[in-house]
C-alpha cells in the first residue's frame, strides 16, 4: 500500500466543489487571456472548502460504529467486530481531526459513556438506561431502546433508527440539531431500493 497516495480531504459544501471544477476547466479548455477567469473560482472553490464541518455524532447503517466528537477529539465505539470498509469510507471525513478507536466494551464497561461534557449519551441497550439520561441532547445505541430515553428535544438513535433511515449524522448548530440520513439524502427515486427491503418487512 502506498499511505499518502490518496490525500484525504475532510467534508465540503457542494457550491465550493463546483466553483473549483468550473475554474478549472476555465483554466484548462480557454487558450486566450479569458482562461485567467478561473484563477479566482479555484481560489474561492479552495477557500469555501475549508469552511466543511464533519458531524458531531455520526452512525454507521448497521450501528456498529458510532463516531462522537469529545471537545477535541473524535472517539469512534466499535459494539460488534469492526468494519473495515466503513472506517476506512469515514477516515476523509474526520481528515481534520485527531481520531481514537476503542471497543465499546473497552470505553464504556457498565454501558454507558457521556460525551462532548454530557450532550451525547452512549448506552449499550436497554438496561443500561435504566440509570436515566440525564441532560443529554442525543443519545446513541447499537440495540432497540424501545422508548427509552425519549423525551421533548432529545434525539434517540438506536438500531431502528438505522434500520429505517440508513446512516445518521448530526451536527450541533447552538442550540439546534441539523439531521441527515441516507434516506434523506438519497430520497425516495426509481433506482433507490426501498427500505427496509420487503422481505425484511415481512419478518
Amino acid at each position: 500500500e502506498l499511505p499518502h497516495a490518496l490525500i484525504a480531504i475532510g467534508p465540503s459544501p457542494g457550491w465550493p466543489v463546483a466553483l473549483l471544477g468550473f475554474g478549472m476547466a476555465l483554466l484548462g479548455l480557454l487558450r486566450d487571456r479569458m482562461r485567467f477567469a478561473g484563477a479566482p473560482l479555484v481560489a474561492i472553490g479552495l477557500a469555501g472548502m475549508m469552511t466543511g464541518r464533519a458531524p458531531d455524532v455520526l452512525v454507521s447503517p448497521t450501528a456498529s460504529l458510532f463516531a462522537v466528537r469529545d471537545g477535541a477529539v473524535v472517539r469512534i465505539l466499535v459494539t460488534r467486530r469492526a468494519d473495515n470498509y466503513t472506517l476506512a469510507q469515514w477516515r476523509p471525513v474526520f481528515a481534520h481531526d485527531r481520531v481514537r478507536v476503542a471497543r465499546a466494551a473497552d470505553l464504556c464497561p457498565d454501558g454507558r459513556c457521556r460525551f462532548d461534557r454530557g450532550r451525547v449519551l452512549y448506552l449499550g441497550g436497554p438496561a443500561a438506561a435504566k440509570g436515566g439520561c440525564g441532560g443529554a441532547r442525543v443519545v446513541v445505541s447499537p440495540q432497540p431502546l424501545r422508548g427509552a430515553c425519549r423525551g421533548r428535544g432529545r434525539v434517540v438513535i438506536d438500531r431502528f433508527s438505522v434500520w429505517r433511515d440508513g446512516a445518521i449524522a448530526l451536527r450541533f448548530s447552538g442550540i439546534r440539531l441539523r439531521f441527515a440520513t441516507d434516506r434523506g439524502v438519497q430520497g425516495v427515486r426509481p433506482w433507490v431500493p426501498d427500505w427496509p427491503p420487503r422481505w425484511h418487512r415481512r419478518r
